[in-house]
């Protein structure tokens, strides 16, 4: 069990602890300290508070997903030890699940200001090999991950729409929302 308690997190400003969850998850915070970092983290007047850019949720939401087995665990994101066993963690994956429902709804409040597009919105997403490069040395976060964030925001705020990613070829994808 974790030493992390209520007045710890006061004091921790919103990103730090949107790049912790993971740790949250490690250290097994109690259930009351889960539910007050959810609380904050999905608040949408801490989320506009925080000016936190839409790919900072994607990042985060990877890096759960990638806790529990889901999305891509080897290649450019780099693989994860210690993958939650389900019949053994089960109250990780419980406070994993927690946190991402968490980040998926500060996603939608980070964009909930952006005005609707009207009609149909074709959206093209470049996913060639020189999207895997990272944004920076220090990062984890590709130019495909921005990509990807800004094609699920379009798609998001599209009334109705036609998702696209090219490469060497090209193919109409159905793209909605940040956990598709």
């Amino acid at each position: 069990s974790s030493d992390v308690c209520s007045s710890d997190l006061e004091n921790m400003g919103y990103m730090a602890m949107l790049r912790n969850l993971r740790n949250f998850v490690e250290k097994e915070v109690s259930p009351e300290v889960v539910q007050q970092i959810c609380n904050t983290i999905s608040d949408p007047k801490q989320v506009a508070r925080s000016k936190q850019l839409p790919f900072r949720f994607f990042t985060a939401y990877r890096e759960l997903s990638v806790l529990i087995g889901e999305g891509s665990v080897d290649g450019y994101y780099g693989w994860r030890q210690n993958v939650p066993q389900p019949e053994t963690d089960r109250e990780k994956i419980k406070v994993i699940n927690k946190f991402r429902d968490a980040v998926e709804a500060a996603f939608e409040a980070s964009i909930k200001n952006v005005s609707q597009l009207p009609g149909t919105t074709a959206i093209f997403s470049d996913h060639s090999g020189s999207m895997t490069t990272a944004i920076s040395d220090r990062s984890t976060v590709s130019n495909m991950d921005i990509a990807l964030t800004l094609h699920a925001i379009a798609d998001k705020l599209s009334e109705d729409s036609v998702g696209i990613i090219f490469g060497q070829d090209a193919a109409i994808v159905d793209s909605h929302g940040l956990s598709s």
